[in-house]
């Protein structure tokens, strides 16, 4: 059920994180996220885990990035 569903997200929180940023960065980027931005996504990821992966964190990590900065 849901309540599940949400636990099972909570103990998985660094890959949903990444899954986010991913798809953000695919959508803010106009292209497809490739081998070659693994570094940065992780960057921003790893960024985001003293505040607990929040929202706000991953996408301020995702427009400062290089990765934004060099579309």
């Amino acid at each position: 059920g849901p309540a599940e569903f949400k636990k099972l997200l909570a103990e998985e929180d660094k890959r949903l994180a990444k899954a986010f940023v991913e798809q953000l960065a695919t959508y803010a980027l106009r292209r497809l996220v490739t081998v070659d931005d693994r570094e940065e996504i992780h960057k921003i990821v790893s960024s985001a885990k003293p505040g607990g992966y929040q929202l706000q964190d991953l996408v301020r990590g995702l427009v400062l990035s290089d990765l934004f900065k060099k579309r």
